[in-house]
């Protein structure tokens, strides 16, 4: 082979993928753009949601859950007020609730695998805490929901959330 062989191979692999690809772009009649993808999901009975309307929704879901829970656990405690006992897969928390002159006692048991979140709703169903959302905020933000021990713990809805915090991380 010599140098005009080479040449002449080179130019012609080039120009058949020039013609190659610019018929793939312009030529191509199937192709869906995300708006026709849309409109025949839509068309087949399917549901489509951009991501952000997608966590609202599981957002909404979740607290529809929660309020359910609180709910069903409030109830629970109305009909026996001396046992409360909460099952959730493998990990559980099971306690005495008892009231006298407003003043709630609760005996918190905390087992393994119970995380924050599990923690601050079973307070805020049995009224130890107002608020599980803003309890959880304050364990992440000041650094004691990493450091939660398991036990039995005796708290009251007369003590704060720094209170409850130290005795729940028995610090």
């Amino acid at each position: 082979m010599n140098k005009r062989t080479v040449r002449a191979f080179a130019l012609g692999i080039l120009f058949s993928v020039s013609l190659i690809g610019s018929a793939y772009y312009f030529l191509q009649n199937g192709k869906s753009s995300l708006s026709k993808a849309k409109q025949s999901l839509e068309e087949k009975g399917y549901i489509v949601l951009s991501k952000s309307e997608y966590t609202n929704l599981q957002k909404q879901s979740k607290r529809k859950n929660e309020e359910k829970q609180s709910q069903e656990t409030v109830k629970k405690t109305e009909n026996s007020p001396l046992n409360v006992h909460t099952e959730k897969g493998n990990e559980q928390s099971s306690g005495s609730y008892s009231e006298e002159n407003n003043v709630i006692s609760y005996e918190l048991k905390i087992t393994s695998g119970m995380n924050t979140e599990q923690i601050a709703s079973i307070l805020s169903n049995v009224r130890i805490i107002k608020d599980a959302q803003d309890f959880e905020e304050f364990m992440s933000n000041n650094g004691y929901s990493t450091k939660i021990q398991q036990g039995t713990f005796h708290l009251t809805n007369k003590m704060n959330y720094s209170q409850i915090a130290k005795i729940l991380t028995k610090s």
